[in-house]
């Protein structure tokens, strides 16, 4: 026998376990639900959880005595809890004091120079100068003055002192100010009425004020040879 016989011989050789004749069984199996209803079962049962927690749904199942004796385990009782947040939700306490605290928030100020502080005094000093002037305080001004007198200055220097931005004199900011007292309280310690600022006005052409003028061509009548009255009218 050859292997090509024997091979076919092989393949003719039949199983006595498979039948080939008999039809498979089938075996039914259960169809899937349709998507809809298990949606509505999903919703229905979250629907149920929630009510299951509202405390408003709740509702306290009084304990009733009976005869018969149950167990712990078989007791279903129900309450409402209240959580209160008030303790966490407090303000956050400062452990800081006002003094501590100032410290913080305060910044040193820079050092000023000789220069810077004088420059300021003296804005000081020619700012209650004009101040005086026009409210018409004579008190307040004559102070000022001997303030500063008293750093070696001479009165009349002071009384002449220009301390406007236009180069004005106290009297110019007198008759600009209407303020005859102060004006007469000038004159008397040396007050230049030939004085000039920038505009080349005199105290007496600063103004337009009829009763100052008037006051000035009094003072030059009583004075004729105090001052050379001739530039006060130019």
């Amino acid at each position: 026998m050859d292997h090509g016989e024997q091979q076919t011989r092989r393949c003719k050789i039949k199983l006595s376990n498979v039948n080939r004749a008999k039809s498979r069984e089938i075996t039914e199996r259960e169809l899937p639900a349709p998507l809809d209803s298990v949606v509505h079962a999903e919703n229905h049962a979250c629907n149920a959880l929630v009510k299951s927690k509202s405390p408003k749904k709740i509702q306290q199942i009084p304990q009733t005595n009976t005869d018969e004796d149950k167990p712990d385990d078989e007791v279903l009782t129900t309450s409402e809890q209240v959580i209160s947040f008030e303790e966490s939700l407090q303000d956050f306490g400062d452990s800081l004091t006002p003094e501590e605290r100032s410290q913080y928030r305060k910044k040193k100020a820079p050092k000023k120079s000789k220069n810077q502080k004088f420059k300021e005094a003296e804005d000081a000093r020619k700012r209650d100068i004009c101040e005086a002037i026009r409210a018409g305080d004579v008190e307040k001004l004559k102070k000022t003055l001997e303030t500063s007198v008293g750093d070696n200055k001479d009165m009349i220097k002071v009384v002449n002192e220009k301390i406007g931005e236009d180069g004005s004199s106290l009297l110019h900011i007198a008759s600009l100010a209407n303020r005859i007292v102060v004006i007469e309280f000038l004159l008397d310690n040396g007050a230049d009425v030939c004085a000039k600022n920038s505009k080349q006005q005199t105290p007496y052409t600063a103004t337009q004020d009829k009763e100052v003028r008037d006051y000035f061509k009094k003072f030059a009548l009583d004075n004729p040879e105090k001052f050379n009255y001739n530039k006060v009218c130019k």
